[in-house]
């Protein structure tokens, strides 16, 4: 289990790596023109993504992700696909939600600092001639003015639809104290993992006889690293385990064993075995810590908030992905 916890953590970087190198860059232009499917990498509500565009968002992001971590990144893999695989499907997903939220901007007359867009293109124009290398990327891979106007016009997109998802959520300082107070910040957890069903029925039917739990996970669980201790993980914050376990685990009352729990790695049985909130750890931290983990706690609550919008768009949307494109 920690070896795959490990792995989850590697593609949750790789997820935000995207989300901060391609920021700028995300495709979200209507082409002229009706294109063919094969041309496409998507549409939205009518609205086509081109693959030239998605191409070029890919582009980027793989220039900038082989300078951090070198050309052998691409073939590594992680639960069955390369990196290459996952990122592409990223960077689509990315484009999809960053064109549903253009959508949306648009629909509400959202206005554009176009005088502010024009200065940083300005300011990115000087960049570009005094780079040669940087040049000759753009100009091999015909990235323009019209893209890169287009994705610093997006950028100003998102940035106002996260101001205005955040006023949302008006919490005043009084508010945010109290929810920092109840806030879970850990949890003590243990978990039988096995990879069929037939292996959680006869776990789960052996519960029900009265057996022990922590005896269970050293005979039946697949994870040898916490089986050997009873299925105990210890105590682990939110963001270490897989998004599944982690909402079972934030979520169950302490000890009882929950509904099973379906994840990559086969079927969880999860017994909480104790939770603790910012108030029972503010003994135990430095105001420098605290302060920290009140800022975590806000940038979780913005987070969610913010899933939630983006939810909503895409449960009204209609769309059509064309994953073959971009194998």
């Amino acid at each position: 289990m920690e070896t795959q916890m490990n792995k989850n953590k590697t593609l949750a970087v790789l997820i935000l790596i995207i989300a901060l190198v391609a920021a700028s860059f995300a495709g979200c232009s209507k082409q002229e023109g009706q294109m063919t499917e094969s041309s496409l990498i998507a549409e939205v509500n009518g609205q086509e993504i081109s693959l030239d565009e998605f191409n070029k968002n890919f582009t980027i992001f793989e220039k900038n992700y082989t300078q951090l971590y070198g050309e052998q990144i691409w073939s590594q893999e992680i639960q069955g696909k390369t990196i290459t695989q996952i990122a592409k499907e990223q960077i689509m997903e990315k484009m999809i939600t960053e064109e549903l939220i253009r959508q949306h901007m648009v629909e509400q007359d959202t206005e554009l600092d176009f005088e502010g867009i024009d200065k940083t293109y300005g300011d990115f124009e000087k960049e570009l001639e005094s780079s040669e290398e940087m040049k000759a990327f753009y100009e091999e891979n015909e990235i323009g003015e019209d893209f890169i106007r287009k994705q610093l016009e997006m950028e100003e997109y998102l940035t106002i639809f996260k101001q205005q998802t955040l006023e949302k959520l008006g919490f005043d300082e009084m508010r945010l104290e109290e929810i920092y107070d109840e806030y879970v910040v850990n949890v003590r957890a243990s978990h039988i993992l096995v990879e069929t069903e037939e292996a959680l029925d006869e776990v789960q039917a052996k519960l029900e006889e009265g057996a022990d739990f922590g005896e269970l996970a050293k005979e039946y669980s697949i994870d040898t690293y916490s089986a050997v201790n009873g299925g105990d993980l210890g105590y682990f914050a939110r963001g270490a385990m897989v998004p599944e376990f982690e909402e079972a685990s934030f979520s169950q009352p302490v000890g009882v064993v929950g509904e099973p729990v379906k994840s990559d790695y086969g079927y969880h049985l999860i017994k909480v075995e104790d939770r603790k909130t910012l108030a029972d750890l503010k003994s135990e931290m430095s105001e420098e810590e605290l302060e920290m983990e009140k800022e975590a706690i806000r940038n979780n609550l913005m987070e969610a908030k913010i899933v939630e919008e983006i939810d909503s768009l895409m449960e009204a949307a209609e769309i059509e992905r064309y994953a073959d494109n971009i194998e």
